[in-house]
């Protein structure tokens, strides 16, 4: 006993293992440490080793990657085993509880090959570890429990895992991974997809990039259509997998290669490659796939449409029209400094450009035009950011355009030059063509590329190749500084005519010819003021709008305001005038046209800010 004591620290030898105690864990130790798992049960053995970071299946003739996910959860069971009961180990016990001749038998050794627990599992069993709600904003959990017999052991322990359920339905299969591909998506380099008619290659400089078309022709890559087909195969699993040493007989309908970056930036030079046939010409429904790499001994058979939760591999974007970029603009963005805008209609370029205001600091857009600037419409700028960045194109026609006059393209009704804060540039051009019932047709091109898309006219229309679109939203110079009076009318009343100093901050009014001064509301007044001097167009509308150019013929409303400097009796009075008149014929006309008397271009308002233009400025009279 003393030299048992001295030695191993230990007498169960000679008076057995004293039981775990109730409510503590059966085995103690860290996942990590776990190399290799045996799994016996009843019908067949099977040995994992964990290499290099991947748990491999011992399988013949060749190794398998496993399922490192159910490995993972296997391991994370064994080591949070809780004991809830404890019996002795008799055989009477041994065959109730499942355990003679016992379900299966789990054995974990470390790096070294020493064992770190041996275990066999027998039925479940009808008692539950109930886990109470650790706040309310979780809820109680009830584990299952099964009986646990530790491999030289006197007692047999009920113990509860909260990865039993799990355990019991995918813990016992073949942990092999039935994934082609497992690799880190943000590390992929390359994909390549040969098929029998060609070949398309996918790729990026580095990590951070964006991703393009190589092959067959040089063109920007739609970011949604690779992240799907990333996505897609990172996930794509077969249906079964079997060890076949001997190689695919026949020509391959399609052979994905995957290239991905080292360590140092660089794009290694072997690529993955996974080659697919049909197992027959009548059998549509499935591929016959093989690797090139050390898996190459196993068979996959990968569906061609989705099957239950199983992606179908024809469903992936592997075609240069899925995958090539279809929006207006193959920049970022989110970084543009610059746009020039080209017609035909245009002397030179407008410029519209983005800068810091050098008084407030702040970003705004100015419009440049034959050495003239003013601020531009930040609506309209925002509307023609988003649709070059979100629009797509409708159609592809050509990847080789040679004639650009069958588009229009030859002398474009359009041109925009992007420029980003980086320096980066490119010019989108637009071709319209009219068919023969009057129907035109929008066409494009980026910087000199031969391809050419097709986009719907509405799509055309939001790129603001009108110079009125990018005014100001301010509809007038609008000084309360310089105001004198106001004239306020509408057809059937008499006039309201307010007098105003700036200098004394006072009003007078005048309802036709009697003083209303005393029923003047100075705060509407002075807030009135306010609306005229910040009145913006919900959109300008141009000098040739007819239909606005009618209604304004007999506006409802008309605001009148003269100008002159206070301390200038001399000055010439300037004088604004605003017409307002109803797009429809309903009294509450959603929108309202309007335009200043002396400029051509109308403009839309809204209702809410014609009704704060049509507010009564004095109280009602008792």
């Amino acid at each position: 006993m003393a030299l048992l004591h001295l030695t191993k620290k230990d007498l169960s030898a000679l008076f057995g293992e004293p039981a775990r105690a109730k409510g503590g864990l059966l085995f103690e130790f860290q996942p990590v440490k776990v190399k290799a798992v045996r799994i016996e049960s009843k019908e067949e053995t099977r040995d994992y080793q964990e290499a290099r970071g991947q748990w491999l299946l011992e399988a013949k003739p060749s190794p398998d990657r496993a399922d490192y996910r159910v490995l993972e959860a296997l391991l994370a069971f064994s080591s949070q085993l809780v004991v809830l009961e404890v019996f002795p180990a008799s055989r009477d016990n041994k065959k109730a509880m499942g355990l003679a001749p016992a379900q299966s038998q789990l054995e974990l050794k470390d790096e070294s090959g020493e064992e770190i627990a041996v275990f066999s599992l027998g039925s479940k069993g009808a008692w539950h570890q109930f886990i109470p709600a650790p706040d309310a904003y979780s809820k109680a959990q009830n584990w299952s429990s099964i009986y646990v017999l530790p491999e030289d052991s006197d007692y047999i322990y009920l113990c509860s895992s909260p990865f039993l359920e799990d355990i019991l339905i995918n813990g016992f299969k073949e942990h092999r991974d039935l994934r082609p591909f497992f690799f880190p998506p943000e590390l992929l380099a390359e994909v390549t997809i040969v098929r029998p008619n060609g070949k398309l290659v996918l790729a990026r400089r580095n990590p951070a990039a964006s991703w393009h078309i190589d092959k067959p022709f040089q063109l920007e890559a739609d970011s949604e259509a690779v992240q799907e087909l990333v996505g897609g195969l990172y996930h794509l699993t077969a249906k079964e997998a079997t060890n076949k040493p001997a190689p695919p007989s026949g020509e391959s309908a399609m052979t994905l290669s995957l290239r991905f970056f080292a360590l140092d930036g660089s794009v290694q030079e072997q690529a993955v490659s996974l080659s697919l046939r049909q197992p027959s010409a009548t059998d549509s429904s499935t591929y016959y796939g093989r690797l090139d790499d050390w898996r190459q001994d196993i068979e996959f058979v990968i569906p061609r449409s989705s099957q239950g939760n199983l992606l179908g591999i024809d469903e992936l974007p592997l075609s240069i029209d899925r995958l090539r970029g279809a929006s207006l603009s193959g920049l970022d963005l989110r970084q543009l400094k610059s746009l020039y805008i080209r017609t035909p209609e245009l002397s030179g370029p407008l410029k519209i450009e983005i800068g810091k205001s050098p008084i407030s600091g702040e970003w705004r857009a100015l419009r440049s035009y034959q050495g003239e600037t003013t601020p531009a419409n930040e609506l309209t700028f925002f509307t023609v950011k988003k649709a070059l960045t979100e629009e797509k194109a409708i159609a592809t026609l050509s990847d080789s355009v040679e004639d650009l006059s069958q588009y229009g393209l030859e002398d474009p009704v359009l041109s925009l030059t992007l420029e980003l804060f980086d320096g980066v540039q490119e010019t989108i051009r637009f071709g319209e063509k009219v068919s023969v019932d009057g129907i035109p047709r929008y066409f494009f091109q980026r910087n000199d590329a031969a391809t050419v898309m097709e986009v719907a006219p509405n799509t055309f229309y939001k790129l603001a190749a009108r110079p009125f679109l990018w005014r100001d939203a301010r509809v007038w110079n609008f000084d309360i500084v310089d105001l004198n009076l106001l004239l306020l009318e509408r057809p059937g009343n008499e006039p309201l005519t307010l007098d105003y100093s700036d200098l004394t901050q006072s009003w007078s009014a005048r309802f036709g010819n009697r003083d209303v001064t005393s029923l003047l509301n100075e705060n509407r007044a002075n807030r009135y003021l306010e609306n005229l001097e910040s009145l913006s167009a919900d959109r300008w509308l141009g000098p040739d709008h007819r239909a606005a150019l009618n209604a304004l013929q007999n506006p409802v409303f008309t605001v009148t305001a003269l100008f002159q400097r206070p301390d200038d009796n001399t000055a010439t009075i300037r004088t604004s005038k605003l017409k307002i008149a109803r797009v429809s014929s309903g009294k509450r006309s959603p929108f309202y046209y309007g335009q200043i008397e002396g400029d051509p271009h109308t403009f839309l308002l809204d209702l809410t800010t014609v009704g704060k233009l049509a507010e009564s400025l004095l109280e009602v009279e008792n």
